[in-house]
């Protein structure tokens, strides 16, 4: 089994605090502080800075800290996936999705629940730069994300799963409403909340490329962010149509763009995963009927 030490090590790094991590780890804190100097002592380095004040973590503390949590998550899923040899037809699925695809990914789990009821995955929801570095360092089996994350990543299978107009929200009182439909179509003098400017984003690219200069952007990293965004009025967003269905109460999205945008969603995965569910996951979703 893991090394017990590494996951109390991450409530340790998390609280740094011995007492509130005894408490969530229900130890005694001098179990706790004896196993973190044994860890030093096995690492060959100080991993804590000890003080009056507390303890803060040191530079190989923060690196041990960061790569701590994927090696225990691999670790359980290779255990889980030893476990389920003969039982089920693959091992846990770590399925993935970007700021907004949550909303796709239902039908086809529960399609994949009712062809093998004894699956078992695991989805984890990531602004699109973290599922590109996630597929990169293969902390995940799949992920449902907009296709500018396969034309950036390389090797990924993928199968475009929806593929419509997005469309503009905004609080159905929100003075752009008001506007003429020519200023609306162009964001004329518009706040966007967006998620994070980078080379997987799809709303930067669009608006500078449909020569919608007359805006601000205003960034965040998920879709419920953007929602409380639009709640307070002071913003407007870009979403794929499927969002509508999620819209809070107030929210409303037309069709208004001048220069419609049209950034696909795709389902994908890079071949050479260990996980022979990812071909069957694609396979599935090929053939789920994504609606609106």
């Amino acid at each position: 089994m893991i090394d017990k030490k590494f996951e109390v090590f991450q409530v340790v790094a998390y609280y740094k605090n011995l007492t509130k991590a005894a408490s969530v780890c229900h130890m005694t804190q001098a179990t706790i502080s004896r196993q973190m100097q044994q860890l030093e002592e096995e690492i060959g380095v100080p991993l804590f800075t000890r003080s009056t004040k507390g303890i803060t973590l040191t530079p190989a503390g923060e690196y041990l800290h960061n790569r701590a949590s994927s090696y225990i998550e691999e670790y359980n899923d290779i255990v889980e996936g030893c476990r389920s040899v003969g039982n089920v037809p693959f091992s846990n699925l770590r399925l993935s999705g970007g700021p907004f695809e949550s909303l796709l990914i239902v039908e086809p789990i529960n399609e994949l629940k009712r062809q093998y009821k004894n699956v078992k995955f695991d989805y984890y929801s990531f602004t699109y730069r973290i599922l590109g570095s996630r597929f990169e360092n293969k902390s995940i089996d799949f992920c449902f994300s907009v296709k500018r994350l396969v034309d950036i990543v390389p090797d990924l299978e993928y199968e475009i799963i929806y593929d419509k107009p997005w469309l503009v929200a905004a609080k159905e009182d929100h003075p752009f409403w008001k506007l003429s439909p020519e200023d609306q179509g162009m964001l004329k003098g518009q706040r966007v909340i967006t998620t994070y400017n980078n080379l997987f984003e799809p709303v930067h690219a669009y608006c500078s490329s449909a020569g919608l200069n007359d805006i601000e952007f205003v960034e965040t990293n998920f879709l419920d962010c953007m929602f409380a965004g639009l709640r307070t009025n002071n913003c407007i967003s870009i979403f794929p149509a499927f969002v509508k269905k999620a819209l809070p109460e107030g929210i409303i999205m037309k069709d208004v763009l001048t220069t419609p945008m049209t950034e696909p969603f795709v389902a994908c995965y890079r071949p050479e995963t260990m996980n022979p569910g990812s071909k069957v996951f694609l396979d599935i979703c090929k053939n789920i009927k994504y609606d609106d």
